[in-house]
């Protein structure tokens, strides 16, 4: 599929989101970039999700409860995606009426890391798992996933379409 360099991605963003965003990181492989590159010059603007992987959704629903008049955008790696519950931090943002921005960046660093361990055991079986389809984590909770092509971002100009979040109604 079509890939997204970090820097447009953070050039999206910068277009996309308003002066007073908050940003969750937890791309790890894009931590960098993306801390160098955001405008977060307000206090509590930048927020690392750590003590493991899978801590990004729960982090950015915490900071959306300490902030819910600022829009509140998780950034994360597809490795951490998986190791977030989804489904439910999903439902807990439609639920208690925290609606946050999830954007997942495609690294696939984990698949190639399972890629070369299978190679240096000579495994004869893998077990690779299937993509999760589209949109399908997100409507269980009720909520409007949406995924954008890299050319989209440069003809979407609508302000209110861009930085509209992923569960808003």
């Amino acid at each position: 599929g079509d890939k997204i360099a970090p820097l447009v991605l953070v050039g999206a963003l910068r277009e996309a989101m308003p002066p007073d965003a908050v940003y969750v990181e937890e791309t790890i492989t894009h931590a960098g970039i993306l801390q160098q590159h955001l405008p977060w010059s307000q206090p509590q603007s930048f927020f690392r999700a750590g003590g493991g992987l899978g801590q990004g959704l729960g982090t950015a629903l915490g900071v959306k409860l300490g902030a819910p008049k600022r829009p509140v955008a998780a950034l994360l790696g597809d490795g951490s995606f998986l190791y977030n519950p989804v489904t439910q931090a999903l439902g807990a943002s439609k639920g208690n009426g925290l609606p946050i921005l999830i954007v997942r960046a495609r690294s696939r660093h984990v698949a190639r890391r399972g890629d070369r361990r299978a190679r240096l055991r000579r495994a004869r079986q893998t077990l690779w798992l299937p993509r999760p389809q589209g949109r399908a984590p997100g409507r269980a909770p009720g909520c409007h996933p949406h995924r954008d092509a890299p050319s989209r971002g440069r003809q979407d100009r609508d302000p209110q379409r861009r930085a509209e979040p992923i569960n808003n109604e």
